[in-house]
């Protein structure tokens, strides 16, 4: 079904009651299952065996939300903020 959408094609976001993109909301789906399914491999006490496209796409997706001067500060240890408001 999926499959059948432009990436730009409309589709209703329940979250917010609003609208975004088949392709975002794909990329948001993606992010939520690669975030859960690393949480329930660590509840587990298993190691974080995730497909690599998936944990690529989540880095990805992190990063462009992120500020990147803030990213980069907290990556480097010069500051502690939060640099991911999706997150929250």
């Amino acid at each position: 079904m999926v499959r059948e959408h432009d990436p730009g094609d409309p589709v209703p976001w329940p979250a917010t009651d609003g609208v975004t993109t088949w392709g975002e909301a794909v990329r948001i789906v993606l992010l939520e299952s690669t975030v859960h399914l690393l949480d329930v491999l660590d509840a587990l006490g298993r190691p974080p065996q995730v497909p690599a496209p998936a944990l690529r796409e989540t880095a990805h997706l992190l990063a462009e939300l992120a500020d990147p001067v803030a990213l980069v500060e907290a990556a480097t240890g010069r500051a502690t903020p939060t640099v991911f408001p999706v997150l929250r």
